[in-house]
């Protein structure tokens, strides 16, 4: 008997009413407009970019939807793609992460290469849970975040002739090339609302191809961990020819060929001892020009809006909130002003803050801070 594996599913939304859907979904969590978690069994909507990637990953064969990994489960984390987008994701893999799972396919992303899904992302790697991610569908040199991070697996897209597809985007070079895999993202069919079905093409759906091989290889074996299942996908990928290898690091995903890699003697993760180079923007103080823009422009009573992170301290990361906390409560003393509205992240040392001018005139020139980025930063959802 097969193993159930769980896999985390954050997009918009899962229509579990449709047929192929039916008993697929573990657990359901929708984040409202103001990155809150509603209570279980509020009303919410479902679009059709979350109940398409679904079905990639675990729809039912025998109702018209061929599912990488039939037998998967899915906990859901839904988030729409319009209002406070970026807070909203980060959010959402808050609540990710207080699911029991093993794989984590996020088909999200910004435009714009930010650092501030850092700590998310290292909660997910330090949890055991393989965080999967669209590159985007910016086309050749332009790779979105958070996929453009190392740790993560980032999938681009490929067509029915194995052919890279021309809006599957890609960054870097040597060990730090993103994307790793390719998988198909081209006219795939799946499911949609109302119990329709449908074709729809992205890196997104590329992205839940890979989380359901990825599913396939935890069920014949629960023990792997994440390298050793990186390690099976792209030992077995299918390497491209040399003028589109600047496309993708390893190669077309394999499926079968990882099956047998997972269940082969791991030895040495040897593709995993070639540690991927840290990008600039994971390393260099960030301040998002539209947060720069809200600041120039707003009055002295005015509430700006941000998400924050301190400056990595060197401290026990056992505290989640600790340099967070220490940095919010130093930059209220020097400016004289209470922030309107904190919210901690339960998993990750990252703020969101309402407050005035004068507490964010105080914090930009603060020390301790590394990272100050609107809220509503652009989502790509296709």
């Amino acid at each position: 008997m097969k193993k159930t594996v769980l896999v985390g599913h954050l997009d918009t939304g899962v229509s579990a009413a449709h047929p192929a859907l039916q008993g697929k979904i573990a657990h359901q969590t929708i984040i409202d407009e103001n990155g809150m978690p509603l209570p279980e069994g509020a009303d919410t909507f479902f679009a059709s970019h979350g109940t398409h990637t679904a079905g990639i990953i675990c729809g039912d064969p025998a109702q018209g939807v061929q599912g990488v990994a039939p037998d998967a489960r899915l906990c859901v984390v839904a988030v729409s793609t319009s209002g406070k987008n970026l807070l909203k994701l980060l959010a959402g893999m808050d609540a990710l992460l207080n699911f029991d799972i093993r794989i984590a396919c996020m088909a999200i992303g910004v435009r714009k290469q930010t650092p501030v899904f850092a700590p998310f992302l290292d909660a997910f790697l330090k949890k055991g849970v393989l965080p999967i991610l669209p590159i985007g569908n910016g086309g050749a040199g332009r790779g979105y975040s958070p996929a453009c991070y190392p740790g993560v697996l980032s999938v681009g897209a490929v067509d029915e002739h194995s052919m890279v597809a021309k809006f599957s985007g890609s960054c870097g070079a040597g060990t730090s090339r993103k994307p790793e895999l390719l998988a198909p993202g081209v006219n795939m069919l799946s499911a949609l609302p109302n119990g329709k079905t449908s074709h729809k093409s992205g890196t997104s759906m590329a992205c839940a191809y890979v989380a359901g091989v990825a599913a396939r290889l935890l069920q014949v074996r629960p023990d792997a961990g994440v390298a050793e299942i990186k390690h099976a996908l792209f030992v077995s990928a299918q390497a491209l020819p040399p003028a589109r290898q600047h496309r993708c690091r390893y190669g077309i995903v394999n499926p079968e060929a990882a099956l047998e890699a997972i269940q082969q003697p791991s030895g040495a993760v040897s593709l995993e001892e070639e540690a991927e180079s840290v990008p600039e923007f994971l390393q260099t103080r960030y301040i998002d020009k539209r947060f720069l823009e809200n600041y120039r422009r707003a009055g002295e009573s005015q509430l700006l809006e941000a998400i924050l992170l301190p400056q990595k301290s060197k401290r026990n990361s056992a505290e989640i909130p600790a340099s967070n906390r220490r940095l919010v409560d130093q930059v209220e003393q020097k400016s004289g002003q209470k922030a309107a509205y904190t919210r901690y992240f339960q998993h990750a040392d990252a703020v969101h803050v309402q407050a005035d001018r004068k507490f964010f005139a105080t914090l930009l020139e603060h020390p301790g801070l590394f990272a100050c980025s609107a809220a509503d930063q652009s989502i790509f959802d296709d």
